[in-house]
């Protein structure tokens, strides 16, 4: 450039100097640390990990089949985690009401999307009507008293005039109206954060209807 002032750059030229730029720069930037919650129940075998993203959870699947070489992750839907809780003399019940017609994950998230929305509603109605105490059933909670309700980011899909429509509501929900005259124009609730209070100890997780996946 010096010998040549007037001279245009080669694209290879131009891609080796912005890839030098590139290179000195990140020496001074600092990294972006990002944690990911996982929990492996040895006793059940289920393993919980508290992210939504479809990155975070292909790179913790690899990361878990290098680390334990033979394990394999599968994916539970909320269909098969329904059966691991349901009492006994209800689980016919729900395997009569299961609509999967094949016996895959997808296949039943997608044809029992129904129990994720009914459970996403029941919470919606609990907490509208102050019903926020409850007792655990199974597992490391059993006999354990907790407070749960819905509050800070609710989502519901309804049919449009000529799409799907989403509404995302934000912040405090003091009366839930605009959820109400959401349900009432034929809307789901498809996603929600749900908020845990045992003692002075408290958590916050949003969970997808459809797939039961948790964010932490």
């Amino acid at each position: 450039m010096r010998e040549n002032p007037g001279e245009r750059l080669s694209k290879s030229l131009r891609e080796t100097i912005l890839e030098s730029v590139k290179k000195k720069l990140m020496k001074r930037c600092f990294p972006t640390i990002s944690v990911t919650d996982a929990l492996w129940d040895l006793q059940t075998g289920v393993l919980t990990l508290g992210s939504q993203s479809n990155t975070a959870i292909e790179r913790f699947v690899d990361l878990f089949g290098r680390s334990f070489n033979g394990c394999q992750l599968n994916a539970i839907s909320p269909y098969e985690r329904a059966l691991l809780i349901a009492p006994e003399d209800m689980q016919d019940a729900l395997e009569k009401a299961n609509k999967a017609t094949e016996q895959s994950y997808l296949a039943f998230v997608e044809a029992n999307a129904w129990i994720g929305y009914g459970f996403l509603m029941w919470t919606y109605f609990c907490t509208a009507t102050g019903k926020t105490d409850f007792t655990g059933v199974c597992g490391r909670v059993a006999g354990k008293s907790f407070t749960a309700y819905m509050n800070k980011k609710i989502v519901l899909v309804g049919e449009g005039p000529e799409d799907l429509q989403t509404v995302m509501l934000k912040g405090t929900q003091d009366e839930f109206t605009e959820l109400r005259t959401a349900l009432q124009g034929g809307k789901v609730i498809t996603e929600a954060t749900i908020m845990l209070d045992q003692g002075e100890m408290g958590w916050q997780l949003t969970v997808k209807g459809d797939t039961f996946h948790l964010g932490i």
